[in-house]
Order: C-alpha cells, then sequence, then structure tokens
C-alpha cells in the first residue's frame, strides 16, 4: 500500500512497448471468455508502532480450480549510523492449497509453501525466490513431489534497477509535456521498485499448470500515486506482452473502502502505438478499459487505524496499521493460469503493494 496522497495529476500514463518478439501471443480487439481469480487479504502492520515487531499480511486466492491461502510475515528493514548499517528487509512465506474436484467441488488439499526470502541491500535490492519452497502432495494417482520459485527480484528504492529508472525517466518526460507543453517543470522523480528477473511461480497444483515466469518491471511513482507496469509473461508455450498500471485512489462515501487501486494491464494491440497514446484519467474509472485483453481488476481497500509515519525523507502522512481488501482479477483473453500467477506475484511481494 502506497499511502502518499499528494495531489493527483490531471492524467495518468499507461505505456506501450516497444515491438514485440514473434514469439509474443497477441489477440483480436473483440471480447473473449474471462477467466477470474477472487482476491481477499488482510494486513496487520505493527512495525509502525513498533520497529521491532512484525508486518502480518494474509491472502487467499480462489478459481474455479484452486484455492491457495498465504501468510506473508515481514520483519521491515532497517538503517542505522547514519544510513552506513542496513538491516535487511526479511519475509517468511507459508500456505497451503487445495484443487477442486471438477466434478463434485470438493477441495482436496495439494499444495504446502514454506520459505521466505530477503531483500538485500548491499546487493541493491536482489531477492532469492528459490528460497521458497512448495510440497505437492499425493493426490489421486499422482505422487508427491516438491518445487521451488525460481529467479530473482531486484527491489529497493535507493538503488533501483536500470530498466526501472528508464521507465521512470519515460514518465517523468511524458508529465513534463502534459504539464507545461514543454521543458520547465519540476516532478517528483521518488519511485519504489519491483523487477523481475526470471521470476517463476510454479504450478498451484494441477500438473498441467507449469507456472508462469516473470520479467519486466513494476514502479511506484510519487508523482502519479500509481504503479507503472512493464512485463512479459511465458506460461507453457506461450508468452504475454502486458503493461499498464494500477492507480490508488482515495474514496469517500462508501461503506466497504475508503481507498482502491485500480488495475488495467493490457496486451498489445494496433492502436497501441507509442508512449502517448494510451492514458486514463486520475479518476480511476473502472470500466475505462472494459473488455480490454489482459488482466484488470478495482482492489477495494477498507484501512483503519491510522499512525502518522515518514513515508519518504521530510514528508509525512497518516499510514494504517489495519487494511481489509478483495478484488476480482480478470483476465480477458488471456489463460488462468496467466492471471492465478500474477494473483501469486502480488501476494508473495505482498508488504510491497500494500505496506508502508
Amino acid at each position: 500500500m502506497k499511502t502518499v496522497h499528494l495531489t493527483l495529476i490531471s492524467s495518468l500514463f499507461i505505456f506501450a512497448t516497444a515491438p514485440l518478439l514473434a514469439e509474443v501471443s497477441t489477440f483480436p480487439t473483440q471480447a473473449a471468455p474471462a477467466n477470474t481469480v477472487e482476491f481477499s487479504l488482510t494486513v496487520n502492520q505493527q512495525s509502525l508502532r513498533n520497529p521491532s515487531k512484525t508486518d502480518e499480511f494474509t491472502v487467499t486466492l480462489s478459481d474455479r480450480q484452486v484455492v491457495t491461502d498465504f501468510a506473508v510475515k515481514c520483519q521491515a528493514g532497517k538503517s542505522a549510523w547514519g544510513g552506513l548499517v542496513r538491516k535487511d528487509e526479511a519475509c517468511e512465506v507459508t500456505g497451503k492449497g487445495s484443487v477442486l474436484n471438477p466434478t463434485t467441488g470438493a477441495k482436496l488439499p495439494r499444495t504446502q509453501y514454506m520459505g521466505g526470502y530477503t531483500i538485500q541491500a548491499k546487493q541493491d535490492g536482489y531477492t532469492d525466490l528459490s528460497t521458497i519452497k512448495v510440497n505437492y502432495l499425493a493426490l489421486g494417482t499422482i505422487q508427491p513431489s516438491a518445487a521451488t520459485f525460481t529467479g530473482a527480484a531486484v527491489m529497493l528504492p535507493e538503488h533501483p534497477a536500470p530498466s526501472a529508472t528508464q521507465l521512470r525517466d519515460r514518465l517523468m518526460r511524458r508529465l513534463a509535456d502534459t504539464a507545461t507543453g514543454g521543458e520547465g517543470v519540476t516532478v517528483n522523480n521518488a519511485i519504489d521498485s519491483v523487477r523481475l528477473e526470471n521470476a517463476t511461480t510454479p504450478s498451484a497444483g494441477f500438473p498441467s499448470d507449469t507456472g508462469c515466469t516473470w520479467n519486466g518491471d513494476m514502479i511506484y511513482s510519487y508523482a502519479t500515486e500509481s504503479w507503472i507496469m512493464d512485463l512479459t509473461a511465458r506460461c507453457g508455450e506461450k508468452t504475454f506482452s502486458l503493461q499498464g498500471n494500477m492507480p490508488w485512489i482515495d474514496v469517500e462515501g462508501e461503506r466497504d473502502h475508503n481507498a482502491k487501486y485500480v488495475l488495467t494491464l493490457t496486451l498489445p494491440s494496433d492502436a497501441a502505438k507509442s508512449d502517448a497514446d494510451l492514458f486514463m484519467t486520475a479518476s480511476g474509472d473502472d470500466a475505462l478499459f472494459a473488455g480490454a485483453n489482459g488482466i484488470s481488476g478495482t482492489i477495494k481497500m477498507q484501512q483503519s487505524d491510522k499512525v502518522n509515519v515518514e513515508i519518504e525523507p521530510g514528508v509525512k502522512d497518516d499510514v494504517a496499521t489495519q487494511m481489509k481488501a478483495t478484488a476480482t482479477f480478470t483476465g480477458t483473453g488471456v489463460p488462468v493460469e496467466l492471471v492465478r500467477s500474477f494473483g501469486a506475484i502480488i501476494s508473495v511481494f505482498v508488504r510491497t503493494f500494500f505496506g508502508a
């Protein structure tokens, strides 16, 4: 959760990237059958009051085939001695999953998750994912087995990956041009970043599900209060390119939520030729890209028990220690395995997207 509530700019940019390689899958513009994954989250961030405490996140992902529960406990990174000594942020990841019998609907235990990861400050935020393991329980004629997440992420605000910096610079140029029609505007260029490097989520339990491998960047722009995403994912023999954003929007007058993320990740189309071709207003109109091929969803968040903390040097804000969130991630023109894998990425890195 990025709760920096600066003045929202009047437009928010969605990127269209360079031409894709031949193997990248594209789809016609007409609506295709949707694959949905339900997402629910609870957050308890006690480190906001006591830095020695851990932050706890519980996530449930469910679709027509699989239900998975994740529990993520994180110890926030710390700096001391003027920043010369830093304790790495570390997260424990546990969980369990069941597959659904397509005939009876019965939930059958299938997966057990264990392990965790450490964001290594001395290596510019390098994060090895192979320390997250999954056991597959025997079921039917399938024997027990084991696998791991693989690949890595790079995420450290002080030292974003070069590709994340390039993505930020493209956004900054676009914002400056939009604001003045030219040069001369100072825009807050602070970002948080997650770079995925062959980050692989293994099968959620079905032998036909081979998992997905992700590459690319997700940056949170403090200027636009939005995650900007430029990703590719390979699931089985198909590769999908996904570009878009997920703005944070404060909400008033609703009983069930007081903030939301609006996710729009689209596959490339003939209509997207350059950086200027795709944009959306900061109002977060949920239906703006309805029917587009890709992944979309609105994450509704109910925040409570806020404390005033410094969220970047010299900037303080009221940040919730407690949160509940729900969403439906809808995949249109893409397989449910892709949507499920995206949900797993959000779940594993839940503190980055929903924590302080």
